[in-house]
């Protein structure tokens, strides 16, 4: 009696390789291969966004959730170009008869032996082995299949199987970017792979290079007390969370001894063009040169942007002699005067006045590289995380009581 099971994956491959012509009969009806394809690919779509989202995952980035979505999804859309391209060559210039399923059956299973280069992704040189060993079989598995499912053989089948892997490759790099911009997916998990970073590490876990400026983990001494100018509409709430931000330092700067605060606080009732601090952010993350400082007026002290599109909030220094540019975005949720958006601008504020971050998860200015809670929901009305001993220490070593601005 014949056996109607349809085999597992890992016997499909077997079957592939072995020629076994029941199997290859199967290739373009039996819908239960075509589910096993499909599942292939959905994990391998899994796997390309998995270190980068779990990175963002494990601090508290419930965000990255949506995005490590949208990726599996341009890995089945870049799968199915790529099927559809292996079934137009094959038909149209080598007179194949087999049909799309086949085609996409057989693209699905040639990626499997991919599921296993990501683990390897926590050092770089069992990643090249296993990447180059992966590519390798499945374009040779990917062959087998064209060679005996769609009966295109030599080199019309060598062709007819690279257009795949092209396709491939090709839909992926100009989909991600579109539907998945930020963060970009790492194969790689966490940083460990890299050389050890000799300056700072931004934000976003990119290692800064100690002579590169602006930067926003490098921040100034005043020696001048900085007015701050608040640039943003009306009506928005973050206005207010940035003055009662602004009155809590001045309290800390106060109880901790030290002379220096910050200024008079002022609000113009216009937004700064996203495209500036768009640039600016990337130019306090060494992607891009300076930008330009004539946008802003005031040409001294501290100036707080309420912004509608930059993703992260950050301080950077564009020139010096300019403003200090606090950027305060809508980052997870921060839309009004509540503790969260108190607590995020004063972190920045932080920033501003010239503290780095540190690894406290219950302090104010915790942050990248270290594991923090990413948000501040838990305080209630009023309340501020607190600064560390050392950060009230580093502060009076700034600024002591006997400091005093220039003339």
């Amino acid at each position: 009696m014949r056996n109607t099971r349809s085999p597992s994956i890992i016997g499909v491959l077997k079957g592939l390789w072995s020629e076994d012509p029941e199997l290859y009969a199967k290739l373009g009806s039996d819908t239960s291969l075509m589910a096993q394809a499909v599942i292939i690919v959905t994990l391998l779509g899994i796997l390309v966004g998995a270190p980068t989202a779990i990175e963002r995952l494990v601090a508290q980035d419930m965000g990255v959730i949506t995005w490590w979505v949208r990726v599996a999804a341009v890995v089945l859309v870049a799968w199915l170009a790529a099927g559809s391209v292996l079934y137009v060559v094959a038909s149209l210039f080598f007179r194949s008869r087999a049909s799309w399923r086949t085609a996409l059956t057989c693209l699905g299973f040639s990626l499997f032996p991919l599921l296993v280069v990501v683990p390897f992704g926590f050092n770089i040189p069992l990643f090249v082995i296993a990447a180059a060993a992966a590519a390798v079989f499945g374009f040779l598995s990917l062959y087998v299949g064209v060679a005996n499912g769609m009966r295109v053989t030599g080199i019309a089948g060598v062709v007819t199987t690279a257009a795949a892997p092209l396709t491939l490759a090709l839909t992926t790099s100009l989909l991600i970017p579109l539907v998945a911009p930020k963060p970009a997916p790492n194969l790689l998990w966490g940083l460990a792979n890299l050389p050890p970073c000799e300056g700072e590490i931004s934000p976003v876990g990119e290692c800064i290079p100690p002579d590169v400026l602006p930067v926003a983990l490098l921040p100034p001494q005043w020696d001048y007390v900085p007015n701050v100018t608040i640039y943003g509409r009306a009506d928005d709430g973050r206005v207010a969370a940035t003055v009662d931000a602004v009155a809590f330092w001045n309290e800390q700067l106060e109880e901790m001894g030290s002379a220096f605060r910050l200024g008079s606080v002022s609000h113009v009732e216009r937004q700064l063009p996203e495209s500036y601090l768009q640039t600016l952010s990337e130019a306090a993350h060494a992607r891009l040169e300076r930008p330009p400082a004539d946008v802003i007026d005031d040409a001294n002290g501290l100036v707080i942007a309420l912004s509608e599109g930059v993703e992260n909030p950050f301080s950077a220094f564009p020139h010096p002699g300019h403003p200090v540019v606090t950027v305060i975005t809508r980052y997870r949720g921060i839309a009004a005067n509540t503790p969260l958006a108190r607590n995020v601008i004063a972190h920045e504020l932080g920033h501003a006045i010239g503290l780095k971050h540190n690894d406290d998860p219950e302090a104010l200015m915790c942050g990248w590289p270290n594991r923090c809670p990413g948000n501040f929901r838990r305080f209630a009305a009023g309340s501020y995380a607190g600064l560390l001993p050392a950060d009230r220490d580093y502060l009076v070593g700034l600024y002591s009581p006997t400091w005093t601005p220039r003339p």
